[in-house]
């Protein structure tokens, strides 16, 4: 898991890259923004591309994510920071700080639809698994965005091009944050107006923009 804390003051962005194939849990709040990445191996299908049973899907993928400290935990993303920890009162992503939650995982494309996987997302019934769990933890179900899976080369360079529109934004996830966005005037004590600062951020995947929030910043709870 990786997390970044909003700055006092300017704009700036975080995001992901390289979307193809992993599914991603994306927290933000109006403190900051964590990204947890789940490998498509070994956490949803083994080395020979069968899918992982439920047992080891969680152990892989949910338990570290919930509770590293979990008996059940292993694998890849297990580390000291996980969500259940950053989502207490307190925390980065506690309720205070309102959290907003978000799964982005891969559509289901057209080999595996040949194979006779008919559901929007790849890994439906997994993805359907996580999402409860979240719930579980944070009291609010994740909104669920599927992305296409896309050949590297149209996700390479920094500018979008005619021949290769996705260059400059495909296959990310990308967190903009504007601590200076605007100011609103409400009445003071004295008469005279007082102006309080309004910050936003926005989630983007790819060239789409998913949800945006705007807060009063700085935020003192």
């Amino acid at each position: 898991m990786k997390l970044w804390f909003f700055p006092e003051t300017g704009e700036t962005a975080m995001g992901i890259r390289r979307m193809f194939g992993y599914t991603a849990v994306i927290a933000i709040s109006q403190r900051g923004v964590s990204f947890s990445i789940m490998p498509e191996t070994p956490i949803f299908m083994n080395d020979q591309h069968v899918e992982q049973d439920h047992e080891t899907f969680y152990g892989l993928g949910i338990a570290p994510m919930r509770d590293p400290r979990d008996p059940s935990a292993s694998g890849p993303i297990r580390s000291g920071i996980s969500l259940g920890r950053i989502l207490r009162r307190g925390e980065m992503m506690g309720p205070e700080h309102d959290p907003h939650l978000f799964i982005v995982t891969p559509n289901t494309d057209a080999s595996a639809r040949e194979r006779g996987i008919q559901t929007p997302l790849r890994w439906q019934q997994k993805v359907e698994v996580l999402s409860q769990s979240i719930e579980e933890l944070s009291g609010q179900r994740p909104q669920v965005i599927g992305y296409e899976r896309r050949p590297r080369y149209e996700t390479t360079g920094q500018f979008p091009t005619q021949t290769r529109p996705y260059a400059g934004w495909g296959a990310r996830a990308i967190v903009e944050v504007d601590m200076n966005d605007d100011f609103l005037e409400v009445p003071g004590e004295s008469g005279a107006a007082d102006s309080i600062s309004l910050a936003s951020w926005r989630l983007w995947v790819e060239d789409e923009p998913i949800h945006a929030e705007t807060f009063c910043a700085p935020y003192d709870p």
